[in-house]
């Protein structure tokens, strides 16, 4: 299986378009997961603009202001929805492989960088955990690091790192 997770940076601008879509022939995913879009609306013509096929399925969140958005497509000849879950820094799908019959949640992540709000990330990423049996796909921008040393020329939260840290163990990844 072949998952593309991006922070697109802006997904409105068409000529744009051409580039992604490059990106996402030539690995040819079975889902893409993509964070700050800032899209209000992501149609089946976008869609078609930057896969190049309309033959996919798709959920998105819009942007709030002018951050944010996110988006997950898959395959629709490889997978059946079961189920969206949808927060304020997640959005996440299960999937059903039609070939295997394996369900797995795929979860795209953004967490913006300012602090207001940190404890309410972590907060919905263990509940997110707490709802998904099985296998877990996540991708996203965390804006975070795992150990202090990782972060350069910005002042360190030991707090933030530390809530990561328990996350990704409590978590099993």
């Amino acid at each position: 299986m072949k998952i593309i997770s991006w922070n697109i940076k802006r997904l409105g601008n068409p000529s744009k378009y051409s580039s992604i879509k490059e990106v996402f022939r030539k690995y040819n995913a079975d889902v893409i997961m993509l964070q700050e879009t800032k899209k209000q609306l992501i149609d089946k013509k976008i869609l078609q603009s930057v896969w190049g096929s309309t033959n996919r399925e798709w959920v998105f969140t819009p942007t709030s202001g002018s951050a944010g958005g996110m988006f997950i497509a898959w395959k629709k000849t490889l997978f059946d929805l079961i189920s969206i879950e949808q927060g304020i820094y997640s959005l996440s799908v299960n999937l059903v492989d039609r070939s295997s019959g394996l369900t797995g949640w795929f979860s795209c992540i953004y967490d913006p960088s300012s602090n207001l709000g940190k404890n309410g990330f972590w907060t919905e990423l263990m509940d997110l955990g707490n709802l998904v049996d099985g296998v877990w796909w996540i991708g996203g921008d965390f804006n975070k690091v795992l150990y202090s040393e990782d972060r350069k020329g910005r002042r360190k939260s030991n707090t933030h790192i530390r809530k990561f840290h328990e996350w990704v163990t409590n978590s099993i990844l």
